[in-house]
């Protein structure tokens, strides 16, 4: 077995919460040896306590297939680019979910829009965010990407396609993005020459406008560029200008600074000179007449080359989505921009002059959606984008707060408009339970409380409600009857009132606690044999016990406070025996803690490395058998309640980890690992069958989850299937392909 050295010092990483919030999770502080999982191994091998032959062995590899569970949307796509000559070619952006491109036929697994930035593994999961979308007028497969989720998360980068999305190659722009950030909404900020496909420009949020004219081999900085714009937002989009067809001489240029205004270039870059304009721009659109169109956070405004006139549809508005009929320079669309529901959109024939106005409540538009549970107000919420189409003006796109939507003909009373959704999953992970009968998924989702998947191959038909909570954060189900669930979290936001509720038929509806006197509820744990004893986390404190389902709280002694230190937290460090019902395990900065009377009082077990990414779980049907996974730290086992533990052999990285349903045979549950075998040189997931002993390959580096993924639970129901949970992608199944899978 590879010896490697002593508690492998890591780069820090973070993740945080969708929209920019939220805090990093930094890397572990290096530990000292004797509290290192390595100086732990090697006890374990002096003292014979785990399986060297059998853990030296090279992984098998068994062949899985992976798809997402379908939820339907649910984030924000923040930008849609329609290729202005090739049918049918579109592509969308969002904030943490990556960059999908769209088919008007779906493909073999039913989606309309395919994700083109999946190939982005843990490591580089900033990408996820993507700041910016361009075409190349001049070449349908020519697509670039600036993908940057967080700004404190390192540098973005720009990437190119030559295959539309399907491989991508960084192009060396390496810049401050913030794809989740502020104004994210605006854009384009790459633009393509439609006269010369060989020239690319980026506006960047700190570091001035960008230009390359090698297709993004290689760029410069415009060093004539008179300003950066507003810090933390930049340059927020660029345009060029007219119909190249009724243009001589060089390209005209638009950029426009946040916080300063609009910019014109009639050289193709090699001067500017500043034209005025709104102070605060956010999305720019050229008719093929020259004309040029702004929308910003005071109005809809127009520039024919010498006067600015505001046409807003309404003053006093912040506007966002716009674009110009191609084929009549005087036909365009905006929709008002704002963190609310049912924002309105207006249509003008006669280039701003009048307006129509379209909204749900005054008959001009009717709904459609194809995801069950999406309510009325999903509908243009904090819209983002608007785009007509090149072959067929009547035809609109509009992105929002949770996906996309089109009309076949907006000058239709009503206009019909319809979700797409099939393929865009963009929701935020909180937890996820995997109970041994019923619905086979329960999950909790930001922003969305969470469903009940009783069918994982299918939209689910409602999200949870009636427990006073709109983020569910802790999910946990009665092993002895899993028609019993509890589930913690907010009624809204980090600061809003925290509390939960418990279900008695499965998770199909739910009654909220009596009494909840603290704030958020991060994490909830239902005893294995008691139905009315729980054991909750509020974020900030120590753990909470009821011994009524909810009714009343009481503290617990001799356990710490801030076990979950915020509201945006990954971590899972409370877990319910899952066979005795009064002994419940809580991890905390490094320390083990376990409770012998139903979370009353708290008593520490075994020294443990202190990890800041750590997970808890107890083994289904085996008393007082209890894990912990802490990341770089390794995979430990007990078999006493936590007194002791013994690291699993080969197991360098354990990034996530759950338990499923056992394999055939065997009365000790399948064990999923997402991480890292010695001898292994990237993630990987990994089942175990044996306990530990030995381990099966089931995702190679190329197929692996990459969005940030946040919990793991193995089906209970099904051996063999797994599920994994995202920041920004939602939630994945792995089981194996058919003429693998291991029966029943």
């Amino acid at each position: 077995m590879r010896i490697r050295r002593f508690c492998r010092a890591r780069r820090s990483r973070s993740t945080a919460a969708p929209g920019g919030g939220g805090p990093g999770r930094g890397a572990a502080p290096r530990p000292p040896p004797w509290r290192c999982a390595r100086f732990l191994r090697i006890l374990a091998i002096a003292a014979g306590l785990f399986w060297s032959a059998a853990a030296a062995a090279a992984p098998a590899e068994e062949d899985y297939v992976w798809k997402q569970i379908p939820i339907g949307g649910g984030g924000y796509v923040t930008g849609i680019v329609l290729h202005p000559t090739e049918p049918d070619l579109a592509y969308i952006r969002t904030d943490i979910g990556g960059a999908y491109r769209w088919s008007e036929a779906p493909d073999e697994e039913g989606r309309h829009w395919s994700p083109i930035s999946d190939h982005f593994t843990l490591d580089d999961s900033n990408f996820y965010g993507i700041e910016s979308i361009a075409v190349d007028p001049s070449d349908p497969d020519a697509v670039y990407m600036a993908a940057g989720k967080y700004d404190w998360a390192g540098p973005g980068e720009v990437f190119r396609s030559t295959d539309r999305g399907k491989s991508w190659s960084a192009t060396g722009l390496r810049l401050t993005m913030h794809g989740a950030g502020r104004l994210r909404w605006a854009g384009e900020r790459l633009a393509v020459d439609p006269r010369d496909g060989n020239v690319v420009y980026f506006g960047s949020r700190e570091d001035g406008l960008w230009r390359s004219t090698d297709r993004a081999r290689s760029w410069s900085r415009i060093a004539g560029f008179p300003t950066q714009g507003k810090p933390a937002i930049g340059i927020v989009f660029v345009v060029f200008g007219g119909n190249p067809g009724l243009m001589t001489g060089a390209s005209r240029i638009y950029a426009a600074a946040f916080g300063d205004g609009l910019y014109l270039s009639d050289d193709a870059g090699a001067s500017w000179r500043f034209i005025g304009g709104p102070d605060e721009p956010v999305r720019g659109a050229v008719g093929s007449d020259g004309v040029l169109f702004v929308t910003s956070t005071s109005g809809v405004h127009r520039y024919d080359g010498v006067t600015w006139t505001d046409i807003s549809p309404a003053a006093g508005r912040e506007y966002g989505g716009l674009s110009v009929d191609p084929t009549d320079p005087k036909t365009l669309v905006v929709a008002e921009r704002s963190d609310t529901y049912h924002l309105p959109m207006y249509r003008s024939a006669d280039g701003g002059s009048t307006w129509t106005v379209y909204t749900s409540w005054n008959g001009r538009i009717a709904l459609e959606p194809n995801v069950p549970w999406w309510p009325d107000r999903a509908f243009s919420a904090s819209t983002s984008a608007l785009a007509i189409d090149p072959r067929d003006p009547k035809r609109v796109w509009m992105t929002d707060w949770y996906g996309i939507w089109r009309t076949p003909d907006i000058t239709a009373r009503p206009s019909i408009w319809r979700t797409f959704e099939q393929g865009h999953e963009e929701t935020v992970a909180f937890t996820l339970a995997t109970p041994p009968s019923g619905a086979p998924l329960l999950t909790g989702i930001a922003d969305l409380n969470g469903f009940r998947h009783a069918d994982p191959e299918s939209y689910p038909a409602e999200n949870f409600s009636g427990a006073g909570l709109w983020e569910t954060l802790g999910i946990d189900y009665f092993e002895a009857d899993p028609d019993f669930v509890v589930r913690v979290g907010t009624s809204g936001g980090k600061n809003d009132k925290g509390g939960g509720g418990y279900s008695t038929d499965n998770g199909r509806t739910w009654t909220p606690f009596g009494d909840w006197p603290y704030g958020p509820a991060a994490k909830i744990a239902y005893s294995a044999r008691d139905p009315d004893r729980l054991v909750a986390l509020p974020v900030g404190e120590s753990p909470k016990f009821s011994a009524d389902r909810g009714g009343s709280w009481q503290d617990s002694r001799g356990a710490p406070a801030g076990a979950i230190a915020k509201f945006w937290h990954w971590n899972h460090p409370l877990a319910a025996d899952r066979v005795d019902g009064d002994v419940f395990y809580l991890y905390a900065a490094g320390r083990f803690y376990r409770s012998d009377d139903g979370g009353a009082s708290w008593k520490q077990g075994g020294a443990l490395p202190n990890a800041s990414h750590h997970y808890v779980e107890a083994a289904p049907g085996v008393e007082r058998e209890v894990w912990v996974s802490l990341d770089w730290n390794g995979l430990l086992r007990s078999t006493d309640g936590g007194a002791s533990f013994v690291p699993i052999a080969s197991v360098e990285r354990a990034y996530l980890f759950g338990f499923g349903k056992a394999a055939p045979g065997s009365s000790f549950p399948a064990i999923f690992l997402y991480g890292r075998l010695e001898g292994d040189d990237a993630d990987r997931i990994y089942r175990s069958d044996d306990a530990g002993r030995s381990w099966i390959r089931i995702a190679k580096a190329r197929q692996l989850v990459g969005n940030e993924p946040n919990i793991m639970r193995g089906d209970r129901q099904v051996h063999g299937r797994v599920y994994v949970g995202t920041n920004g992608r939602g939630f994945f199944c792995g089981e194996p392909v058919p003429s693998a899978r291991t029966a029943e």
